[in-house]
């Protein structure tokens, strides 16, 4: 819970950043346009800031009027008015008079902007995307255009993505301002983004600034793009660091040709289709590439299937694309966007399974992702027209990079510690083992010299019976018995208890040499532990009382079943109880204690308050 309150405040952190530059005018008060004029007579550009054309422009369906024409008619221009249009915004159905306007088609947008009486200044405009042709005027001068604009679809030329700035004198209290739009090719006819409007000096910051953060992110991303592609050459195993590479290019396309508009400055003009392909495929291969990239972090958390159905679906929208018409193309956009957002959520979902599992740097990537995702919400909402902000994945990509930066930055400072550790720790680990096979060398010629002595010891017993056996069979082969000896006699006694006594002894030896072998024969059966050594510890407690040791079988009282040899079980415990016994002073105590079961497992344990085991011969 307390990661959760972690990862909710980071994010807080996040919107804060991203929304405000959005809001940079929010001391502005909240002036827009109303009936297509933008009343600023009493507002100070020069201390107040530029300001945004918002509001209700006057708008004209499928006609292209003029600034000489509206000049020189106003009221039967003002009876071609089809009402006013609120920008930011697009025509695409909306409705006038009852009419719902097709996606397709042209149009003209007035705005007239009052300013301070006896007010001038260098001014200037900022025009972000006007799809897909457009002309502005000001004051009646043509300052801004891109492609061809037309009322017929023929005639009209789509231009590709373009951001301008325009810069004027005013020479009266009023300025008009006049665009002609159409739109043969896109669903977003109109003003999709908001037109900043101030000094010309602060129209000049803003492109500045818009500039500078454009080509930072632009350089991040190929930095960390070249970066992770380089880890992945180095180490062909890390195959994350290519699909990661791969996610950064792909990124680097998608705002370069959506955002920033950088690519097109490098790129000729291949014309209106082709330029938007390119616009739009990169966002198709961003979701399956990055969904690789988590699931080869963590395999176990992304099943197959899911994997390929996620790269089945976006193969299919990447040839859909390829394939179909630009006009066709688009309408599989907002299928798209609700498919990327569902696999939003399966990574999310994912990455918290990694999160509760442990898995190493799955807390960082989660963060990481969550500020993405987070900006994919704007882009998606963007993209409709339902807020106005500039494209923001890009950002929110950059910030992933620094969390997987860290990620990696992590693993390598724990592997550069665990090289020290071990090699500062080398030496030491070396005595250590040496000194442990020293002692483990003295155990071993221990061994041996006791198994020489069991061997000599067994030997001795051995031979004693088989003397007492050889001095009958001799005397009868001899002839001294002359058939006197009997099965009651005391040769015939002798005889059989030294057999009886050499059959013993090798029969503990085999014992013993099967147990060294490894090929005891253990008979195990099932039985219940608990009355089984309730039984053992019976034989023993009157052996405790009688040396005033309190004697305590601490069982579980319930059923406890195990497979085991009962002989040798017993025998074990035998001589465990025996050893306690044998070394607590009265007075001491004895606990035989059943735990568990945990999982498959029981334990037993002796306890005494005797003297213990020495640590050497532990």
């Amino acid at each position: 819970m307390k990661k959760l309150l972690i990862i909710i405040q980071f994010l807080y952190v996040v919107l804060r950043i991203i929304i405000l530059p959005e809001f940079a005018y929010s001391d502005v008060p909240n002036i827009k346009a109303v009936n297509g004029v933008l009343d600023l007579s009493g507002y100070d550009l020069g201390k107040k800031g530029a300001i945004r054309l918002n509001g209700d422009w006057e708008f004209y369906w499928n006609k292209l009027i003029g600034p000489d024409e509206f000049n020189s008619g106003i009221t039967q221009i003002e009876q071609k008015r089809t009402g006013y249009l609120e920008l930011p915004g697009i025509w695409s159905g909306k409705s006038f008079g009852g009419q719902r306007l097709p996606e397709f088609g042209a149009a003209t947008l007035r705005l007239k902007i009052k300013l301070p009486a006896g007010y001038r200044a260098s001014l200037g405009l900022k025009i972000e995307d006007i799809q897909t042709a457009y002309r502005l005027w000001v004051d009646g001068k043509p300052l801004a255009q891109a492609g061809i604009v037309s009322t017929n679809s023929a005639s009209a030329l789509p231009s590709r993505r373009d951001k301008k700035e325009v810069y004027f004198e005013n020479e009266k209290d009023e300025i008009e301002i006049v665009i002609q739009n159409s739109d043969y090719e896109d669903w977003i006819g109109g003003v999709p983004y908001s037109i900043d409007f101030g000094l010309s000096g602060q129209i000049i910051k803003s492109k500045l600034d818009t500039a500078c953060y454009d080509y930072f992110l632009f350089g991040s991303l190929l930095i960390f793009c070249l970066y992770h592609l380089g880890l992945y050459v180095l180490r062909r195993k890390e195959i994350s660091n290519l699909y990661f590479s791969i996610y950064c290019i792909l990124m680097i396309l998608y705002f370069g040709t959506n955002g920033s508009l950088i690519i097109y400055s490098i790129l000729p003009e291949f014309g209106y289709s082709i330029d938007k392909k390119v616009d739009i495929l990169p966002l198709y291969f961003l979701v399956p590439f990055f969904f690789l990239f988590v699931r080869s972090l963590f395999r176990d958390e992304c099943p197959v299937l899911i994997t390929r159905i996620i790269v089945a679906v976006s193969s299919l929208f990447i040839l859909i694309e390829l394939f179909l018409p630009t006009k066709l193309s688009f309408y599989f956009l907002v299928p798209f966007d609700i498919f990327g957002l569902a696999v939003c959520f399966v990574i999310i979902y994912s990455l918290f399974r990694a999160v509760v599992h442990g898995r190493e740097g799955s807390m960082i990537i989660l963060a990481g992702f969550m500020v993405i995702f987070v900006t994919a919400i704007f882009d998606f909402f963007s993209s409709f027209i339902l807020i106005n902000t500039n494209i923001f994945m890009p950002l929110g990509a950059l910030i992933f990079v620094f969390f997987q930066a860290f990620g990696i930055s992590r693993r390598f400072t724990k592997a550069l510690d665990s090289v020290e550790e071990l090699s500062g720790d080398l030496s030491k680990k070396i005595e250590e083992k040496t000194s442990e096979l020293s002692k483990a060398n003295e155990k071993l010629q221990s061994l041996d010299r006791a198994k020489t002595r069991f061997f000599a010891n067994v030997s001795h017993e051995l031979r004693t019976p088989l003397t007492l056996i050889l001095g009958p069979l001799e005397g009868i082969a001899a002839g001294q018995y002359d058939g006197s000896l009997q099965s009651g006699s005391e040769t015939f006694r002798s005889v059989l208890s030294n057999t009886r006594r050499l059959l013993t002894l090798i029969t503990s030896l085999l014992d013993f040499s099967r147990i060294e072998a490894g090929r005891m024969d253990i008979k195990k059966r099932i039985i219940d532990l608990d009355p089984f050594l309730k039984r053992i510890s019976a034989s023993f407690k009157s052996a405790a009382e009688s040396r005033s040791i309190a004697f305590v079988y601490d069982g579980l009282g319930e059923p406890v079943s195990a497979e085991i040899d009962p002989a040798i079980f017993e025998k074990a415990v035998f001589n465990l109880l025996s050893n306690a016994l044998k070394f607590t002073p009265e007075g001491g105590s004895i606990i035989l204690r059943l735990e568990g079961p945990d999982g498959d497992s029981v334990k037993i344990s002796v306890k005494d308050s005797g003297i213990g085991i020495a640590s050497d011969k532990q």
